[in-house]
């Protein structure tokens, strides 16, 4: 093999990577059920539903290797599932975070072990391991999103 034949085979493998991770971020989009109409302006929902929306745009114009933050991807998944009262699968979040399965669960472990995640077994599917956001956490990034937005955040009403 060339130089040449070596370069071309590292450009076509870096297209491939960018293809690759773009459809994971597509895939984890289509999981999170969308808010109802009018639901989400002016909620934290929303607006980390529109962060979400807004970094998986961001890899269709720039390489994703300069954007991966798999723990704040992960975060921000959960959050909008939990304020949705919506169930999340160590699967689906392991795909919003962008990373293989091994880079996601041990960003996982370490969120857990600081009790930002919450690890629960499902009881509909034993195989499964569903997560969710600890209080303190949703507590940290509403203040947060509260902080950064420009228009005032509220809660979804909880039923």
């Amino acid at each position: 093999m060339t130089r040449g034949d070596a370069s071309r085979l590292e450009e076509d493998l870096t297209r491939l990577e960018t293809i690759v991770v773009g459809l994971k971020g597509r895939l984890a989009q289509a999981e999170v059920l969308p808010l109802t109409s009018g639901e989400e302006e002016g909620t934290f929902a929303g607006y980390a539903q529109a962060m979400l929306k807004s970094r998986n745009q961001l890899h269709k114009f720039l390489p994703a290797r300069y954007f991966t933050d798999p723990a704040f991807d992960m975060l921000l998944d959960l959050f909008v599932a939990t304020e949705t009262r919506q169930t999340r699968s160590f699967k689906v979040t392991a795909l919003a975070s962008r990373v293989p399965p091994a880079t996601a669960a041990r960003y996982v472990e370490m969120m857990v072990k600081d009790g930002m995640i919450l690890r629960e077994a499902d009881q509909q599917d034993g195989r499964r391991t569903l997560l969710s956001l600890s209080e303190s956490a949703m507590t940290a990034l509403c203040e947060w999103f509260s902080a950064i937005s420009p228009v005032p955040l509220r809660r979804l009403p909880r039923e």
